[in-house]
């Protein structure tokens, strides 16, 4: 027993002078001095409206007084915001703090609470950085060794911000030696604006880049707005005449998910307010073209029909006021169906909001119908 119990601390003891190795190399890499950057100082993209608002929320300071608190309140959080930055650095670390906890019961805190990382590579594509991160107080996300280390190579970030959380504060650190440059994304064409539920937002999406509107518009290659409130994406006429007032390129509206409620706001309701906000859409923004999404269903809904009845019953609602919009000659309207979505029984997490794979699907539907369907206008400069 004795003879088994050395070989095992022996064992025991190389392991961990082995993780220690490990652990030396990792610290040898950030030996460098690092300079910190103050983000609330950097051009934040993202928003519709840059005008007397928070460094790191959507909505500016006059709307507080006129949209629900709740509404107010899911505006705070950082859904769509992202930084844009150029370094030559090998080494990158973020660090942060936040106001609520970092994690839901149904959704991990790398997509609650956690930024994300792409760089922009010579092919001008978006490649996803990796991160090693810690959830304390102060969240730290840390990107070593990127390619190339060896050559002074400047490249163009893209950080995402936490979807489901209120930054109270974000810096961003490079090496002493390394060049650091805040990007100012402005570009001349108008961005794809859209409204929606907690599926908008980004539930459940594993990391920010992976919520859909990101990867829309990773991969179109422009501009997108996420107006989406968990729980609150209510085609309220608050919110509609927020959208009407900036310039957009696309509306897109996909807020079926939070009209489940039978009563107050179930399938009657939905069709009503559809109608409308394309009205009051229409009356201000005449030409700009108008996606409506049809709810997305549920993966349970075959083993659980009541839930089934439920989608189903804001799918015919929403088609039902397709059709009356087209009867009314109401130019430049267009209607994703639930089929074109595809979203299976394997894209969702709880049944009702997507994983990473239902995210990609969504994202890939509503490229579709704008690159076969609908003339946006513009290309980015991105």
């Amino acid at each position: 027993m004795k003879k088994k119990y050395k070989g095992r601390n022996l064992g025991y003891l190389l392991l961990m002078g082995w993780f220690g190795l490990i652990s030396t190399t990792g610290i040898g890499q950030q030996s460098e001095k690092m300079v910190w950057h103050d983000a609330s100082t950097m051009f934040v993209a993202g928003k519709l409206n840059t005008l007397d608002t928070e460094p790191f929320q959507r909505f500016p300071a006059n709307m507080k007084e006129k949209v629900r608190e709740q509404v107010w309140r899911l505006s705070r959080n950082s859904a769509g915001l992202y930084l844009e930055f150029k370094t030559d650095a090998g080494d990158i670390e973020v660090q942060y703090g936040v106001e609520n906890p970092h994690a839901f019961q149904h959704m991990p805190a790398t997509g609650v609470s956690g930024v994300d990382l792409y760089a922009f590579d010579e092919d001008k594509n978006w490649q996803w950085v990796r991160g090693t991160y810690s959830f304390k107080d102060t969240i730290t996300y840390s990107y070593n060794g990127i390619k190339p280390e060896n050559r002074k190579i400047i490249k163009t970030y893209r950080l995402y911000l936490p979807l489901y959380n209120t930054l109270e504060w974000l810096k961003i650190g490079v090496p002493e030696t390394s060049v650091f440059e805040d990007v100012k994304t402005i570009t001349e064409q108008k961005p794809i604006v859209v409204y929606g539920t907690s599926i908008v937002q980004g539930g459940c999406a594993s990391r920010a880049g992976m919520a859909w509107p990101a990867i829309l518009g990773r991969q179109l290659g422009q501009p997108i707005r996420n107006l989406g409130f968990s729980g609150n994406g209510r085609l309220e006429p608050e919110i509609i005449d927020f959208m009407a007032q900036n310039q957009a390129s696309l509306f897109v509206l996909d807020c079926m998910a939070n009209f489940t409620l039978e009563g107050s706001l179930g399938a009657q309701e939905a069709e009503k307010r559809i109608l409308k906000a394309v009205q009051d859409l229409r009356d201000k923004q005449p030409n700009v073209p108008i996606l409506l999404v049809e709810h997305a269903g549920y993966s349970d809904g075959e083993m659980q029909p009541q839930r089934k009845k439920v989608y189903e019953a804001l799918n015919i609602a929403t088609q039902n006021a397709y059709a009356q919009l087209i009867a009314q000659k109401v130019k430049s309207i267009y209607l994703l169906e639930k089929a074109e979505m595809g979203l299976g029984e394997d894209s969702f997490v709880d049944g009702t909001h997507p994983n990473d794979h239902g995210m990609v699907k969504y994202a890939a539907a509503v490229g579709n119908s704008i690159t076969k369907r609908i003339a946006v206008d513009g290309k980015t400069s991105e």
